[in-house]
């Protein structure tokens, strides 16, 4: 193997290490969220306006920990009839509303800013629901999603460790084609030519110790 291909092959091969200990933190992170979210319930949303058909529609988003769960909910109210003409002292145009954080102690467990139940749990405590209802003339369109947190520690826990385990299995194996004569790269038959792999090239710096002609930095395995 070229000492390129093997430059390219460790920096690869370091950006997946990089990947997988960067998820491995926000694993942890997440357990950690989950603690405080039993412990601290807390919310974050925000809203903003912007002119439509029927006069002014409002947007709200929220973000809620509590209970060990992510809850998302977006609402959207939008008026059913034409709204009537604007004065001159009137707002046009999209306006924000700042970000409000509040802890949620005082608020009970289970309830959107928005005013209702969250998504039943459906999938794994995976939960998600889209409805419309309308009340004094306006519209309400409700989103919602709901994250256990443990759930998400495990996705992003999953592909470092079948990484990890990957990598040991693929170690075991590659010793014994070397322990049994064979290539750990192409499985070979090397007992003929124990210097030099003629399938696939590899050389090796003795043929008793089968370990690879090139510089030690860029051995494999």
């Amino acid at each position: 193997m070229k000492l390129g291909d093997l430059l390219v092959k460790r920096i690869l091969r370091g950006l997946l290490r990089a990947a997988g200990v960067l998820l491995l933190v926000l694993s942890i992170g997440t357990v950690g969220l989950h603690i405080r979210s039993t412990v601290a319930p807390e919310r974050l949303w925000w809203g903003w306006r912007e002119p439509c058909a029927g006069g002014t529609q409002w947007t709200y988003l929220s973000f809620e920990s509590d209970g060990g769960r992510l809850y998302v909910a977006r609402m959207i109210d939008t008026p059913m009839a034409p709204a009537a003409p604007a004065t001159a002292s009137g707002s046009s145009g999209r306006a924000f509303i700042p970000s409000v954080y509040a802890p949620m102690s005082h608020v009970s467990h289970g309830i959107s800013f928005v005013g209702h139940a969250p998504p039943p749990s459906r999938f794994l405590g995976l939960g998600w629901s889209d409805a419309i209802a309308g009340s004094g003339g306006v519209s309400h369109r409700f989103t919602d999603l709901t994250f256990p947190y443990l759930l998400l520690a495990l996705f992003l826990a999953l592909p470092p460790t079948i990484g990890w385990a990957a990598a040991r299995l693929r170690r075991f194996f590659r010793a014994r084609r070397l322990l049994a004569g064979y290539c750990p790269d192409c499985g070979y038959d090397l007992r003929a030519t124990p210097d030099r792999c003629p399938e696939c090239g590899r050389e090796f710096a003795s043929s008793g110790s089968r370990r690879p002609a090139s510089s030690k930095a860029f051995t494999e395995g």
